[in-house]
């Protein structure tokens, strides 16, 4: 069995790196690290996953993972660890994960399918998705997690929105160091690779993977995505109150609906008619409307 230990901290690369690794049928383990990153389920809005432009404003990534489960917040101070193995051998990852655990010093208690509680908080989450008689197990592991920054980012921005995706159950979490306060995740990494046999070597990302890498990045994938959803927004115009009401479709807005109390003749829905087509990018198409408005009291 091959390890793999990544050098690279970008989110994108890492991930598509384990999904070669899952595509090319390869039993093996892959420890790696993010930068600053919220990195969303398969089948999630991110809209309702996290403050967007909070995490635009402080350089914090997201990113689209191929599995299921709910977002999460990475940094520096988090471990993931990745296994992939065939179907039916699926069940050694929970083995070597307990010992990988007790050589830190902690014993968890699981909670569900899916989370690792202590101290009746959880410090661990994993998912996983299966192809071709194949499966990835990958988690996360807090050990000195800014959950300030967790805090502030994954709470979604205060829009009304109606999501048809898979939302995210927010719990009460840990960072290791709050238990083993001596506890590194270079210390968790050597946990790892004493629990699991595999001989390790760093990951080594080809153009394939970069290529990959720049596809997850893009907002097709990040965004356009996510499963249809609905958005409400209410503005004051110059002449009267205006509530839209947006469906998004592949990204991009596929219908809006206006009213107002405005005297304005003018059906509102033809004057925003525009709108139909673009990208959903909430705040900016929230500025586009006031601009609008705005732009329309000062022809009259």
């Amino acid at each position: 069995m091959q390890g793999y230990i990544s050098e690279c901290r970008d989110p994108y690369s890492n991930i598509a790196f384990e999904r070669e690794l899952l595509l090319a049928r390869q039993k093996a383990v892959f420890l790696w690290i993010n930068d600053p990153c919220v990195i969303i389920g398969r089948n999630q809005n991110p809209w309702a996953e996290a403050n967007i432009e909070y995490a635009h404003a402080h350089d914090i990534r997201l990113a689209r993972r191929f599995s299921g489960g709910g977002a999460v917040y990475q940094d520096t101070g988090n471990l993931n660890y990745s296994f992939i193995l065939p179907e039916q051998e699926a069940d050694i990852a929970d083995g070597w994960l307990t010992d990988a655990f007790h050589i830190m010093g902690i014993h968890p208690i699981p909670s569900g399918r899916n989370d690792w509680l202590i101290q009746e908080r959880k410090f661990s989450g994993c998912a996983r998705c299966e192809e071709n008689g194949w499966v990835l197990i990958h988690g996360t592991l807090m050990i000195h997690v800014d959950l300030e920054q967790l805090e502030k980012v994954l709470c979604p921005s205060p829009l009304k929105l109606r999501s048809r995706g898979i939302e995210s159950v927010r719990s009460r979490v840990i960072n290791l160091q709050e238990v083993i306060p001596a506890l590194s995740v270079s210390d968790a990494a050597n946990a790892f690779k004493t629990a699991v046999p595999a001989d390790f070597c760093p990951a080594i990302f080809t153009q394939a993977t970069q290529t990959l890498a720049r596809d997850l990045e893009s907002d097709s994938w990040v965004f356009a995505e996510s499963p249809g959803w609905e958005a409400e927004y209410e503005t004051a115009g110059p002449d009267g109150i205006y509530r839209f009401y947006f469906t998004v479709e592949n990204g991009a807005v596929s219908d809006v609906k206006v009213f107002t109390d405005a005297l304005d003749p003018a059906s509102p829905r033809q004057r925003f008619q525009f709108i139909i087509g673009r990208k959903a990018d909430l705040p900016q198409l929230f500025l586009l409307i006031d601009s609008t408005l705005k732009a329309s009291n000062l022809r009259t």
